[in-house]
């Protein structure tokens, strides 16, 4: 069966999930493209950092994938705590279908890669885009609450 996910997509996806079970430095790049079913020279076409740039790429991919798990949980929540339930519940059932509940899937792609002020700066940033998602539902159900 051909897989019609484009090139890029596959080397991202496979890369979190691989960064985050095993870790950055326990993770190959001959792996990730055997299990993405990728050749070498993709992964430096889309990636010209080669490891450094997918494990970038894949902590965008997986904050994006996040914020809209943040999403379904707030959007339809009247209320700021229901909203977070829901959230925790959504978090918990994640964690239980990838049998990672031992770790964060951004801080195992970024805090166990390279010791370098690039990683550190997009960890920050990365980890600001969920609290940003989860700070403007609450802003928003409080206004919500304050108009009742």
């Amino acid at each position: 069966m051909q897989d019609d996910t484009p090139t890029r997509d596959r080397l991202v996806t496979t890369a979190a999930t691989l960064f985050r079970r095993k870790g950055y430095h326990a993770t190959g790049l001959a792996e990730i493209l055997a299990e993405a079913g990728v050749p070498k020279g993709s992964l430096y076409h889309h990636f010209p950092d080669g490891k450094a740039g997918l494990a970038l790429a894949a902590a965008d991919w997986t904050a994006a994938f996040l914020v809209r798990i943040i999403d379904d949980a707030f959007l339809p929540a009247p209320s700021y705590g229901e909203g977070m339930t829901h959230y925790c519940m959504k978090l918990a059932k994640l964690f239980q279908l990838s049998e990672a509940a031992n770790t964060c899937p951004i801080s195992a792609l970024l805090f166990d890669g390279p010791e370098s002020d690039a990683f550190r700066l997009h960890a920050n940033a990365v980890f600001q885009r969920l609290i940003d998602a989860v700070a403007g539902h609450a802003q928003r159900l409080a206004a919500s609450v304050r108009r009742r």
